[in-house]
């Protein structure tokens, strides 16, 4: 058992399949990508206790780093992206490569600040630049088209 988890918790079972690793996100990146209540709104659905149900259990656990390490699969993060809770939007530069999340209600200060750029859906924006773009434009000033959380990445081979 890691440290840090809970009292009979263990980190989740890599054999289990966290279906398109570039679209998963740890359950903090989902968090702060898409809002506290598009999370937990797609969370509570039963669907996804029935699917992933070690992965949901620890993403509920009231211990804050098991619950924070709970890698959500792709199939989640599409999930939440497609609810109108979302607290990010997310507009494309021109380029088509750089990516930048701003809170829904900042939408016309950043479009009108970048001539050229463009408003895209979340859903669109997660298939089009993926899971940790998104993150990374909403946690720092911008993300780049097929970015990769080679962090997690190599804590996983592990």
């Amino acid at each position: 058992m890691r440290r840090g988890y809970g009292k009979g918790e263990q980190p989740m079972d890599k054999t289990i399949d966290t279906s398109d690793e570039g679209l998963s996100l740890i359950y903090w990146q989902a968090d702060l990508t898409f809002g506290e209540l598009a999370v937990r709104n797609t969370l509570a659905d039963p669907r996804w206790s029935e699917t992933y149900p070690e992965i949901i259990a620890q993403a509920r656990s009231a211990n804050f780093r098991t619950h924070n390490d709970a890698i959500l699969p792709g199939a989640v993060i599409r999930a939440i992206a497609e609810r109108d809770d979302c607290k990010n939007a997310f507009v494309a530069y021109p380029d088509g490569v750089n990516l930048v999340g701003i809170e829904k209600k900042n939408i016309a200060n950043v479009v009108a600040r970048y001539p050229g750029a463009r408003l895209i859906p979340a859903p669109e924006a997660l298939l089009s630049y993926g899971a940790y773009c998104l993150f990374r434009a909403c946690d720092s000033s911008f993300g780049e088209k097929g970015e990769k959380d080679n962090w997690r990445l190599a804590r996983s081979t592990r």
